[in-house]
């Protein structure tokens, strides 16, 4: 899919998911938003402000840093010959959590960047590492652009009042 249709698509089920109000569908890609706007952590990685918060362990033991990138370079280690807290803190839990902030110019200057976080950087790979823009940053665009204001406004509606 093209980052264009991808960016289209997001809009119109986006349109669909606010039809009720609030959503009665859960989609946790637009949970994660509206977690986003509503100040809090969402439970999807993919546009959190850093990377590293939880493992995947393969049947064999291996760990790795993240199920988007089970790969020998983000492999942290084995269940059997170390102990998870100690596989995550390593060298190379380190080196993936450092990916996510290293964003292209680009990215950093973007006016959606607090709400998209770069976007995942197994979308941001070339030939030379993880320093491109997301290969959806258009349609990522183009959703903020489309839904931020009624992701506020329902934020906005469902956040619990404060101490008067």
């Amino acid at each position: 899919m093209t980052p264009a249709a991808y960016g289209e698509f997001l809009c119109r089920l986006f349109d669909r998911w606010t039809r009720d109000d609030p959503p009665a569908a859960s989609l946790r890609t637009f949970e994660g938003f509206l977690a986003d706007a509503l100040g809090v952590p969402g439970g999807d990685c993919l546009h959190q402000r850093q990377c590293g918060s939880y493992a995947v362990v393969e049947h064999t033991g291996d760990v790795y840093a993240c199920d988007f990138l089970v790969e020998p370079d983000f492999r942290l280690g084995n269940l059997l010959e170390a102990p998870l807290w100690e596989l995550v803190r390593g060298p190379v839990a380190e080196r993936f959590t450092a990916l996510k902030p290293a964003l292209p110019e680009r990215c950093r200057k973007c006016p959606w960047l607090a709400r998209c976080g770069g976007g995942c950087p197994k979308h941001r790979r070339d030939a030379g590492g993880f320093a491109e823009p997301s290969y959806y940053c258009e349609s990522y665009r183009t959703f903020f652009t489309h839904a931020a204001p009624r992701l506020d406004t329902l934020a906005r509606r469902l956040k619990p009042p404060g101490p008067t």
